[in-house]
């Protein structure tokens, strides 16, 4: 029961790391994304 118990958690925690990880990436792609929109690439610069 106890061994249960703690198999339980070990999952619920790997599953709390997966999307963590996950949406770290994204919010780095999104900050990717808005670094290269603010720095403004030639051509379209005001």
């Amino acid at each position: 029961m106890s061994s249960l118990l703690v198999l339980g958690v070990e999952v619920v925690l790997i599953r709390m790391t997966v999307t963590a990880v996950r949406i770290r990436r994204t919010v780095e792609v999104d900050l990717i994304q808005m670094t290269i929109r603010s720095s403004c690439f030639p051509p379209g610069c005001s």
